[in-house]
């Protein structure tokens, strides 16, 4: 069954875009048609992604014109250089197989030309699309890199996901678990539908939840935790040079070490102070890798460029006074709530259920839940407040903040439903088949910068 709703997710994926070219175009977006019906859609970073990733001193293009017309560098990837070189390594074998065995479609090759000179025709521009990537051959090995590893990413929050839950995916009884079953919304949500099949850092806002929960689930009460804590600063601080998103879930990590030292195991606040070098040594584990690489193109290499704040501007409130900043901020994380929950709404809806229920019913204490709604809060927190600093806050960036409860939601479930627990099952079962084809087919939000919102908001 399992299987069964991820390969429908898949195949509904690939069934063709959903968004009319024109509208696709707005977004930065290029709809990808391909025989026989099938078809999918990248978004504009997608390209620069590749070129990346195929040959890595692109990161480093400081201008690029193509028929007089100025478009991104490649230095629109140098603030996130991990999965670009990831990409790289891994693409070699598989541009050596795909060679080798002329796995080469010159009708498919045809499709996606046409519908990428489409894009240009639509916006009354004379170019094709290998003035501007003459090596579009070159490139189909990587984009398959890409699509496997996104697909390694996801797995890998599943297992992550279930690791802090205390069962095993490669067990078959897991299976017939609630806890299993919930997962499936790592699997299926909005940033898959959109970064599974378009080249793009998008998915470790997913990864960046699963690690979060592991590591600090992790942390407990009766056993030294420090070398835990220096292990997960390493993990997040090079996780923040394929996305600088991990600040968040470091800052998740610290807070809940604290809370299980002072509240747990009943430490005084000074006794905290006194072992002042773990923190020290954590967050200076932490910040060295992405700091090496700051050095390195600093001096090395003409400069760091970080694209999303000095092109977007990104973090541009911060530039306002006091009270602008603090309005913009709660404005930008109250859109960025009604985002995230619309995004996935069955697990806002269980969510509610199931808290109201555990309040009312069971006097339930929230935060006895082994420490996953704490986890979920402060996750959630730092999530919305860094990214509404940063001044762009859609579903990709904050449908982590739901996500990360899926755990206090999974043990509050599991709590209550004693009865008929296989009849749950099989309408998780029903519920995904349905679901996966809606998620894939559903036409917001979709595209890039000024995307398809949501039409509930």
């Amino acid at each position: 069954m399992f299987i069964l709703v991820c390969l429908t997710f898949i195949s509904a994926l690939y069934s063709g875009p959903v968004v009319d070219d024109s509208k696709q175009i707005e977004s930065n977006t290029r709809n990808i048609y391909l025989p026989f019906g099938f078809g999918f859609s990248v978004g504009s970073d997608a390209g620069n992604y590749m070129r990346i990733a195929k040959d890595p001193s692109i990161i480093f293009e400081r201008e690029r014109i193509v028929n007089g017309r100025e478009l991104v560098p490649g230095t629109v990837g140098l603030s996130r250089p991990g999965f670009l070189f990831m990409t790289y390594m891994v693409s070699k074998p598989i541009n050596f197989i795909f060679n080798y065995f002329n796995l080469f479609s010159e009708n498919i090759h045809k499709n996606i030309k046409e519908s990428l000179d489409s894009g240009y025709m639509e916006m009354g521009i004379k170019q094709t699309i290998e003035d501007s990537v003459p090596n579009l051959r070159d490139l189909y090995p990587t984009y398959i890199t890409f699509v496997l590893l996104n697909l390694i990413i996801i797995i890998l929050c599943l297992i992550f996901y279930s690791k802090a839950m205390k069962f095993s995916v490669f067990k078959i009884s897991s299976y017939a678990t609630i806890s299993l079953w919930l997962g499936f919304f790592f699997i299926i949500n909005d940033l898959t539908k959109k970064y599974i099949v378009s080249p793009s850092v998008g998915l470790f806002n997913l990864l960046a939840v699963s690690i979060t929960l592991l590591a600090c689930s992790s942390l407990k009460k009766e056993t030294k935790n420090q070398n835990l804590l220096i292990l997960y600063s390493l993990i997040f601080g090079l996780g923040n040079l394929f996305y600088e998103i991990f600040i968040c879930p470091f800052v998740t990590l610290l807070l809940i070490y604290i809370k299980i030292e002072i509240i747990d195991n009943k430490k005084k606040l000074k006794d905290l102070i006194k072992n002042y070098k773990l923190f020290l040594s954590s967050i200076i584990i932490f910040i060295t890798p992405y700091l090496s690489w700051y050095i390195f193109v600093e001096f090395y290499q003409n400069g760091f460029y970080h694209f999303g704040i000095e092109a977007s501007p990104g973090f541009s409130i911060l530039r306002e006074d006091f009270l602008k900043i603090f309005s913009g901020i709660i404005l930008n994380m109250i859109h960025g709530i009604k985002v995230a929950y619309l995004s996935v709404f069955p697990v806002f809806l269980l969510l509610l259920t199931f808290t109201v229920h555990s309040l009312l019913i069971k006097k339930d204490n929230l935060f006895k839940q082994d420490n996953f709604f704490l986890i979920g809060f402060i996750y959630s927190t730092t999530i919305l407040v860094f990214f509404s600093s940063y001044g762009v806050i859609a579903s990709r960036h904050t449908i982590g903040i739901v996500l990360i409860f899926i755990p206090y939601l999974a043990t509050l479930m599991e709590r209550n439903i004693k009865k008929k627990k296989d009849n749950y099952i099989y309408a998780f079962f029903v519920f995904f088949i349905f679901y996966s084809v809606y998620v894939a087919r559903k036409t917001f939000p979709y595209g890039e910068g000024s995307n398809l919102f949501n039409p509930f908001i």
